[in-house]
């Protein structure tokens, strides 16, 4: 959820010329983000999530769109992600992994990829068909440098710095229920997010100006990203839209497992947050992070990154960058302590661990 409100507010109400790239990296737009092309994009925003919770949907949406064996909507060899009521896609393939080998239940192929799992390089593999869930890392991996690389690009230079790439912001958008909370900051940070694009590309008078007078247009532009569901309003691409089914619980087992799975993901979250050091693993709040004092160790972040990852909540008004880097911790703190690895594997931790749902 979220990427499909993002670009239709964006784009449609608020005068932001964006490239939208969706559900997998485009090799074009990161060779020339790499290669600072003339007339390449400025600004990379990128949708974060947790990362179970984004596989969790991904997982359930795969599920939707492909045909069961009974089932009674038209059948397509692929498309229709926008009429899913009506279409579904024929895989036999994917109707194999989803519903019979992990019986339609995220949390079934999640303990699969445990690393203790026998059977877990396959599903591996099968992990990589649920195409909505590609991984963070993947989607930044131009600002990651990796470990025993030879003949890095450029871009990722040791001594680069943010300035000298083709990128001059980077911008986070966080979707995230914190604990407690009865929604989302999403609409709150897209608002926000509007406004910086806006300020950027005309001034702070003219943004002013701008947002005045599409303050009542934003309500057409809501509707427009909807579109009929058995007679129902109905939010586009989005599982829940489509079917009144309670998600499935993870087990925590499965809960772990993904956990792990995703760890990267989670270490580039807090790299985020953080600039990493050797002698340093816990969250910095200097540079306009916060007091010192309030340092939290949560997990330790990937060391090799590009600098400007630095920037993924220094955008907006003060109150803004707060709220951004709040929702970012409260996906860490949820998962973090599945990524404990010195109290062994998953099934270790679970065993020795209470839960209540």
């Amino acid at each position: 959820a979220g990427g499909g409100t993002a670009i239709g507010q964006l784009s449609g109400t608020h005068r932001t010329h964006l490239q939208y790239v969706h559900p997998k990296p485009n090799p074009k737009i990161v060779q020339a983000l790499k290669s600072n092309a003339k007339d390449t994009p400025d600004t990379l925003i990128i949708n974060v999530r947790d990362p179970i919770d984004r596989f969790v949907s991904a997982f359930r949406w795969k599920l939707l769109r492909t045909c069961a064996p009974n089932d009674t909507r038209q059948k397509t060899k692929r498309g229709g992600a926008h009429m899913v009521d009506t279409l579904c896609e024929v895989s036999p393939e994917q109707n194999q992994i989803l519903r019979e080998t992990y019986e339609g239940n995220p949390s079934i192929m999640g303990e699969a990829l445990c690393d203790d799992f026998k059977g877990r390089e396959k599903a591996l593999v099968d992990a990589r068909t649920i195409t909505h869930s590609t991984k963070l890392i993947e989607w930044l991996d131009l600002l990651i440098i990796k470990d025993n690389s030879v003949n890095l690009p450029s871009l990722l230079s040791s001594n680069l710095s943010a300035s000298s790439i083709g990128i001059s912001d980077f911008m986070a958008l966080p979707l995230e229920m914190q604990l407690g909370s009865e929604k989302s900051l999403f609409e709150q940070h897209l608002k926000h997010l509007a406004h910086t694009l806006i300020h950027k590309k005309y001034g702070k008078d003219a943004m002013e100006k701008i947002m005045t007078q599409l303050e009542p247009s934003q309500r057409n532009v809501k509707r427009k990203l909807k579109l009929k569901v058995n007679g129902n309003e109905r939010a586009r691409h989005s599982v829940s839209t489509y079917t009144n089914e309670t998600p499935p619980v993870l087990t925590p087992l499965g809960e772990c497992c993904l956990a792990r799975y995703f760890e990267d993901d989670y270490r580039l979250i807090q790299s985020m947050l953080v600039t990493p050091s050797p002698e340093e693993t816990t969250l910095s709040w200097e540079n306009g992070y916060g007091d010192k004092k309030a340092e939290k160790k949560i997990i330790h972040p990937l060391e090799n990154v590009h600098p400007i990852l630095h920037k993924a909540c220094s955008w907006g008004e003060e109150s803004q960058q707060e709220l951004c880097r709040s929702d970012l911790l409260s996906i860490l703190k949820r998962r973090a302590h599945y990524l404990d690895r010195s109290v062994g594997s998953c099934s270790d931790l679970v065993s020795k661990t209470k839960y209540s749902r």
